[in-house]
């Protein structure tokens, strides 16, 4: 039976409220080295006197300064503006600094992506935002039946135009039919009115 003195790992990172992984990582850092028993077992007091002695507003610092040396980009976009994947975020900060990103940093990177996304959906929900297929379907359609009203004005006014001897008259004839084809801009409502 353990005392409660000293702890497995699993129990140490349960009390302490940490990922076994980080307790591991912490022992073969040595900072925790003075506490671990030859059993394996984790001193309770000696390793919160080890973890106590650590300033962790240093250590955090440290750890930010080094990313935040390596100028990389953990905002979700890489330098031409395109979205990044959580997984090419946290390899550019491997690969760019040297080190491996923290836990901090990989769950802030998730959460921020999160956040993208959920506001990029509610954007849908509201009929701000629709899908580039949506867009492009829509376009399409539209220039066709365009297209088609356009082509359709010389069967329309041949006979009109071939019996009109006035250029002006003729000039009307088709602008009128022009007009008429070419429909003309709606307000979404996102605009102004002038008012």
């Amino acid at each position: 039976m353990i005392n409660k003195a000293n702890m497995t790992r699993a129990e140490f990172a349960r009390a302490k409220g940490m990922s076994r992984s980080w307790t591991t990582k912490l022992i073969q850092r040595g900072v925790l080295v003075d506490s671990v028993n030859d059993d394996g077992t984790i001193n309770l007091h000696k390793a919160n006197r080890e973890l106590k002695a650590l300033d962790p507003v240093k250590v955090k610092a440290a750890k930010h300064k080094k990313i935040s040396d390596a100028k990389i980009n953990v905002n979700g976009r890489d330098n031409g503006g395109a979205q990044l994947t959580i997984e090419q975020a946290m390899e550019n900060i491997k690969m760019q600094s040297g080190i491996l990103p923290d836990y901090e940093t990989i769950k802030s990177i998730k959460e921020m992506h999160q956040t993208k996304k959920l506001e990029i959906e509610n954007r849908v929900r509201a009929g701000e935002l629709m899908e580039v297929s949506a867009m492009e379907r829509s376009m399409f359609d539209m220039v066709r039946q365009l297209r088609d009203r356009i082509l359709q004005i010389p069967d329309r006014v041949m006979t009109l135009v071939a019996a009109e001897q006035d250029p002006l008259k003729v000039r009307e004839l088709l602008m009128a039919e022009y007009l008429e084809a070419i429909p003309e801009p709606v307000d979404s409502g996102n605009g102004t009115d002038g008012n």
